[in-house]
């Protein structure tokens, strides 16, 4: 991974990612092919993406979204059906897991497979 100067460069300090689909949480059935960009997934969660980042000498400040569309893959994959009640626990759990890892929530609704979500489907962000 770069260092990020040519951000630098311009003024641009902070990098924010994610919003769907993010760096973490890759767990389960989540799968990441990053190899078009010579980069190996070796975290297993937003904190180690973190980890990963600063051992490898990023010069700008980062920061996450982790999107229910990412919650939901490492539980469900690609399947377009509502989560049963211990896939919605695991799912919430997750999404704490990464809440403590400093994420920052976010929904893409209009993106598969959140499209298919209803106001009957349980939400997966704990409450603060």
């Amino acid at each position: 991974m770069g260092t990020a100067q040519s951000k630098l460069g311009r003024g641009s300090p902070t990098e924010v990612l994610g919003e769907a689909l993010s760096a973490g949480p890759l767990k389960g059935k989540a799968r990441r092919d990053l190899s078009q960009y010579g980069v190996q997934p070796d975290w297993k969660t937003l904190g180690e993406y973190f980890m990963r980042l600063q051992k490898s000498g990023i010069s700008v400040n980062v920061a996450s979204y982790v999107g229910a569309t990412q919650i939901r893959s490492c539980v469900l994959g690609d399947e377009s059906r509502a989560p049963t009640g211990a896939e919605t626990e695991e799912m919430q759990q997750l999404a704490a897991e990464a809440m403590r890892d400093g994420l920052w929530p976010s929904s893409a609704l209009l993106v598969p497979p959140n499209t298919y979500l209803d106001t009957r489907t349980p939400r997966i962000w704990p409450r603060q």
